[in-house]
């Protein structure tokens, strides 16, 4: 009696947690890279120093980036600084770095503190969709939260289940409401208006957004953009930086 009874909680966990994830969010942890999005192509040799600070969840990624630009550009020199969010947000405001890579959008305060100091707002570049992680995770808490009643009985309504990094809200045993974390990753790069980015900075963006990057991206755990956010992120930089 007591095994029919973790089996039948256990179906109605799973089937309650595919109903409640977005049909657009079916398999986005192995989302494939869109085969529109154009690959990156070398057009000049460039040189220089790029410094980026790469917060929590995207250092992986950065220094993967990095290194196939050296690969590409042999004289570009870039050095990937792995921080906390709010110390790669200091750097960044001190003039440390000219790229900050985060896992979140600058707040308003957040560009309104870069305003203070430069006269413009910084540069927004998304360059990933949510993490693959945040979907496991979710799978994560069901499993765990599985074993637990297992163990001992069905959980009461004031269970608190953890589900993304940043959510924690009240588990029922009826009507489990589990959620996907959106989080994007992005670029933030500061470029005054109307002005040309650093050769670095620019090839950094390019290489972000190209097909390569964007497989990168998904074999380190990320959801790649689609080629139509490609498109809107490419649009974006373009119109801000005088860029072709």
């Amino acid at each position: 009696m007591k095994f029919s009874r973790v089996v039948f909680t256990f179906s109605l966990i799973a089937a309650t947690v595919q109903v409640s994830i977005p049909p657009s969010n079916w398999g986005q942890g192995y989302q494939r890279v869109d085969s529109n999005i154009p690959p990156y192509l070398s057009r000049n040799p460039i040189s220089g120093t790029i410094t980026i600070a790469a917060t929590e969840g995207t250092q992986l990624l950065v220094q993967a980036w990095a290194n196939d630009l050296i690969i590409q550009h042999s004289n570009l020199k870039v050095a990937v600084i792995p921080t906390s969010a709010n110390a790669g947000l200091g750097m960044f405001l001190n003039g440390r770095t000219q790229v900050v890579a985060m896992c979140r959008a600058f707040t308003r305060s957040d560009i309104a503190e870069f305003v203070l100091h430069y006269g413009y707002e910084p540069i927004e570049v998304p360059v990933t969709g949510a993490t693959r992680s945040s979907v496991d995770r979710e799978m994560a808490s069901v499993t765990n939260l599985f074993y637990k009643v297992k163990m001992e009985t069905i959980p009461t309504p004031n269970t608190l289940v953890r589900s993304g990094p940043n959510i924690e809200q009240p588990l029922e045993t009826v009507g489990l409401d589990v959620r996907v974390s959106q989080r994007h990753l992005y670029l933030y790069v500061a470029t005054p208006p109307n002005s040309f980015p650093g050769q670095g900075e620019s090839e950094l963006v390019r290489y972000a957004l190209s097909r390569q990057g964007q497989q990168l991206a998904r074999d380190l755990g990320h959801v790649p953009l689609s080629s139509s956010e490609i498109s809107r992120s490419n649009s974006r930089w373009s119109s801000c930086c005088n860029t072709p």
